[in-house]
Parts: structure tokens; C-alpha cells; sequence
């Protein structure tokens, strides 16, 4: 079921998290790694403006072993199959906000398995380990909006030119608070050819489809204790200190830039006379 979901933002709650000894989980080396930034999201499919700070996730890896057209170097993406990028904030408290945005040119839920029908998955593992048989959490939503078989509870979604959108919120208050890294990984069906089969699988970290049942082979990503407040207030300074050096730097160039000026043209006077003598 769609819910709207608002949440407020809360770095003081980050912070204090922090202070009460929460320990983070290690980062696992070797894994792809997202950060979530600390912001305040309305889920409704439509971008915030908060969506801009977050850093861009590339969900461009081809599965190997989900995909019909594996191996066919004659497919492009955005072309003869759909692109797919995500994004991910949380509120500081314990809810991951997941941004989907998906362009793809058919559109298709003609497949007799939800996983062959376009549609967008995720997958989180809140103890960000290793062990192949962890708990984890598998989430399907359909390219139209439609219902589905493991959909999520709370999200908006939006169609867009050549596309839609989804945001999306997840309950990572198992996770701990910032600094904390759990497992992640995101992926999309895409039946590029409309005739009920998945063409194309795109995951992040997960190469071999394995996601389902394997959390090992999942990605991971940091809760930050940054705002994407501060990250705004950041740039405006940095900016301000730019245009303050550019307009102290204009200032003293332009008297010696007519000093050089004058110099110039009284050397230009200087040789005319001598060739008039």
C-alpha cells in the first residue's frame, strides 16, 4: 500500500547516537560503498531538492546469469535497454530514503514472473556481513505502480519522460545511527522486448544474481553524520570567498594593467620621435 511519508530532519539525533556509544560496523573491504546523507524527503516521486547532494549511484552492471541478452555487445543501454540510477539519504533517525530513477522506452508487465516484468528491486542486509545465509530484506516494485508480490509500504512514485521515478522508505532502525554501514544492493528487470521474458538484469554489486539469496554479495553503504544543510551552507561559503578573491584580485590588477598601460604608450612615443629625427 502507498503511504506519504514525511520525515523530519534530525542531525542533532545523529549526533546524538554518536554520543551514546553507538558502534558502527566495519566497512567490509572490498565492497562497492554509497553514503547517505542527512536530509529531510516528502515521498511523493517527485525529486527534492535534496536529492542533488546526494551522491549518484550507477546500476549499470549487466547480471550474468538473469539477463538473455548477456554477452550481446550489440545492445546499448538508453537505447535497446533501460538505465537505471539511484541515490540514497536517511533521516537521522532510522529511515533510509531510496531514490530510483528509471528511463526506460517499453514499458512491460506481460511476464507470467514478476521478476521478468520491468520493475525495480532492493535489497538490505542491517548487519552489513559477510555470511552468505544472513537475514536479509528483498523489495519489488512494478515500472507501472502497480501492486506486487514483495512490494514496499511506504513510497511515491512518479512517471516522467521516458520513464518514472520511485522514492522510497526503509526502516534501518536495526542498523544503529551514523557511521554504521549495512548491506545494500539495487537492481532493475528490465523486458527490453516486451514479450514476457527478462532481457536485461541490472544489479550494483551483485554480478551473477545472486542477490535473492546471497547477502555476501551485496554492496554497502555509511550513514553520514553530514547534513545536506551544512553541504548547501558549504558551497555558499566556498562561493562567497571565491567572488570576494575575484573582486580583490580586479581591484589591484586594474591599476597595474593602466601603469602598464601608460608605460607602453610612452615607450611607443619615445621610438616615433627617434625615427623623426
Amino acid at each position: 500500500m502507498k503511504k506519504q511519508f514525511i520525515a523530519p530532519i534530525a542531525a542533532a539525533s545523529a549526533a546524538a547516537l554518536l554520543a551514546c556509544g553507538v558502534s558502527a560496523a566495519p566497512a567490509v573491504a572490498g565492497r562497492k560503498t554509497c553514503e547517505a546523507y542527512i536530509a529531510d524527503i516528502t515521498l511523493d516521486g517527485k525529486i527534492d531538492d535534496a536529492w542533488n547532494y546526494a551522491p549518484e549511484i550507477k546500476v549499470d552492471t549487466v547480471k550474468e546469469n538473469a539477463s538473455s541478452w548477456f554477452g550481446d555487445n550489440t545492445k546499448v543501454a538508453g537505447k535497446d535497454y533501460a538505465t537505471l540510477t539511484c541515490k540514497v539519504l536517511w533521516d537521522g533517525h532510522g529511515t533510509l530514503y531510496l531514490l530510483y530513477v528509471v528511463k526506460d522506452n517499453v514499458i512491460s508487465l506481460s511476464g507470467a514472473n514478476s521478476w521478468d516484468q520491468d520493475s525495480i528491486e532492493y535489497f538490505i542486509q542491517t548487519e552489513n556481513s559477510t555470511d552468505s545465509s544472513a537475514s536479509k530484506i528483498q523489495k519489488r516494485l512494478m515500472a507501472d505502480n502497480s501492486a506486487s508480490d514483495i512490494g514496499a509500504e511506504e513510497y511515491g512514485y512518479s512517471k516522467i519522460d521516458g520513464g518514472f521515478v520511485y522514492e522510497i522508505a526503509v526502516d534501518i532502525s536495526e542498523v544503529g545511527g551514523a557511521g554504521q554501514y549495512f548491506g545494500i544492493d539495487f537492481q532493475y528487470n528490465d523486458d527490453a522486448e516486451g514479450q514476457g521474458t527478462r532481457n536485461i538484469c541490472l544489479g550494483w554489486s551483485d554480478s551473477a544474481d545472486k542477490a535473492s539469496s546471497d547477502p555476501s554479495v551485496y554492496g554497502q553503504c555509511l550513514l553520514s553524520d553530514k547534513t545536506v544543510a551544512s553541504i548547501i551552507e558549504e558551497e555558499k561559503q566556498k562561493a562567497a570567498e571565491a567572488e570576494a578573491a575575484g573582486q580583490g584580485s580586479a581591484s589591484t590588477a586594474d591599476p597595474m594593467a593602466l601603469t602598464a598601460l601608460a608605460a607602453a604608450a610612452s615607450l611607443a612615443g619615445v621610438v616615433i620621435s627617434k625615427r623623426r629625427k
